[in-house]
């Protein structure tokens, strides 16, 4: 998925995204993807007071001449 980046992140001029890293289904959060205005996006709702806590990886990558950082996190409920 990473060559069809939305024309929205092409236009930023510091793309991020984030790599979700779960340990169980309890962190998953709620499957949104079907109410996405971008197909092609995975989008998850969770519950209030959830933090995303970076795991200490990430990535810089290249598509299409637009560079972009990943950073991978892991959910916690607050």
């Amino acid at each position: 998925r990473l060559n069809h980046l939305p024309q929205h992140q092409r236009e930023h001029r510091s793309p991020l995204l984030f790599k979700i890293k779960t340990k169980s289904f309890m962190q998953r959060g709620a499957d949104l993807e079907y109410l996405s205005a971008f197909p092609a996006e995975k989008e998850l709702l969770y519950p209030p007071l959830t933090f995303l806590q970076p795991t200490g990886w990430s990535m810089e990558h290249s598509v299409g001449g637009v560079k972009f950082t990943v950073i991978e996190v892991e959910p916690f409920a607050g």
